[in-house]
């Protein structure tokens, strides 16, 4: 214990000012249910601070007196309301005999533990997580490194049992590092397919299999002068940029798509914001996950210049004919 207390005289390597970005990820995932969140080995209590600003009723915990009394003047400087309690990670069931907790955080604890003091970590944390749910299999994700450096992802799964005539939970311990590693180039994909998306000069607009707009890019709101409020989530046939008179066309033309067959391009008019009609070209293709169709992905492709262009030649050749001396 001295040696931690030691660590916070200074500024400890670990400590990085800021919530941890796997923390951060999580929230904005929405992969920490709501509710009470223990934080263990919270040090000087960043990441507390950003759960408890996002709504949750965060328990800061760690093992060294002056790291939480930091952590104590940092919420207080930032008028955060935290739980704080001075404690001994493998020993939870001291302190929280009576409380329930819907999630508990670690970063930089589990993977400087010996491989028994983490089963101990896993009962432990167990016996604060299961406490109404004695009879479900609890189950985390926890980031490790190994001896030699390289980083893992570990599936802790933990079940209380009855051992010896005795209350006791057993964990299981699963690597998961190429799976995980899976979701993030995939993640890194959808990321860098959105980026493309946003670059075209196209509007893209996509939709359920009910019709209703899922996403736009950027240049879709540019076209029509419409926000991403004002768009997503409707459904296309309300939409101010499609005239009430051609609702019926458009349904006929998507008909079809929902049995499978998808209309060719059609040209069609469409409702800027500040009320003029812009004209666009509109290719259509499914929208596919696991081989199953999930919905439709539209083009609108701009050619008002063009329509004009064409007007305005027929108009020429209209009024020729009419001034033509018989």
């Amino acid at each position: 214990m001295g040696w931690w207390e030691s660590a916070y005289r200074q500024s400890p390597p670990w400590d990085i000012g800021a919530p941890q970005p796997e923390i951060v990820k999580l929230v904005e995932n929405r992969e920490i249910g709501s509710g009470k969140i223990l934080d263990i080995g919270c040090g000087l209590a960043d990441n507390s601070i950003f759960l408890a600003r996002n709504g949750f009723s965060a328990t800061c915990m760690d093992i060294a007196h002056l790291a939480i009394e930091k952590g104590k003047a940092k919420a207080r400087e930032q008028k955060v309301e935290i739980d704080f309690t001075v404690g001994d990670a493998l020993k939870l069931d001291e302190y929280f005999d009576e409380e329930y907790f819907a999630a508990v955080v670690d970063s930089g604890l589990f993977h400087g533990l010996s491989d028994e003091e983490r089963l101990l970590f896993a009962k432990q944390i167990y016996r604060v997580r299961a406490r109404e749910e004695k009879s479900v299999p609890s189950t985390c994700e926890v980031r490790g490194v190994r001896k030699d450096g390289t980083v893992i992802w570990v599936e802790l799964s933990s079940t209380r049992i009855v051992y010896n005539g005795q209350p006791a939970a057993q964990a299981t311990f699963t690597d998961i590092t190429d799976r995980k590693n899976a979701e993030e180039t995939a993640k890194e994909s959808e990321e860098k397919w959105l980026s493309l998306v946003g670059m075209v000069p196209d509007g893209i607009v996509t939709l359920d299999l009910k019709g209703v707009i899922t996403s736009v890019n950027d240049a879709f709101l540019r076209l029509t002068g419409y926000t991403k409020e004002e768009i997503v989530g409707k459904h296309f046939a309300k939409l101010q940029t499609i005239r009430a008179r051609d609702v019926p066309k458009y349904l006929k033309l998507l008909g079809p798509a929902l049995t499978g067959k998808l209309p060719p391009p059609f040209e069609y008019s469409y409702v800027r914001k500040d009320g003029s009609i812009g004209w666009a070209e509109a290719p259509i293709r499914f929208l596919k996950k696991n081989g199953k169709t999930t919905g439709f992905q539209a083009f609108l492709r701009e050619t008002t210049e063009r329509k004009q262009s064409e007007e305005g030649r027929r108009n020429f050749s209209e009024n020729a004919n009419d001034e033509t001396p018989e």
